[in-house]
């Protein structure tokens, strides 16, 4: 037994995406069988990785920016509530 991609499967996968994918060997008759060159993976995988990382990163700088309005806010309302506790306080005491 062997590991790896069935190459039907890459095969159909290519052809939905529209992309033209050289790593793929075809029979041409009954008596060859499909074969995949995995070198031909190298660069739609490292181009793929790249393109995620783009997207991890606009992610990170979302959570970020979220995360510095909040804290912006927890401080907004801190000083709100403080406010409105010596403005009690004061009305309390007269």
């Amino acid at each position: 037994t062997r590991i790896g991609f069935v190459a039907q499967d890459v095969e159909k996968a290519a052809k939905e995406s529209g992309f033209n994918f050289p790593g793929i060997d075809v029979p041409s008759n009954d008596k060859e069988v499909y074969t995949l060159r995995y070198v031909d993976f190298i660069m739609p995988m490292v181009k793929g990785m790249q393109e995620q990382q783009k997207i991890i990163e606009s992610q990170q700088t979302t959570i970020d920016n979220l995360k510095s309005e909040v804290k912006k806010l927890e401080t907004d309302y801190s000083n709100r509530l403080k406010k409105l506790e010596e403005s009690l306080g004061t009305q309390a005491e007269k």
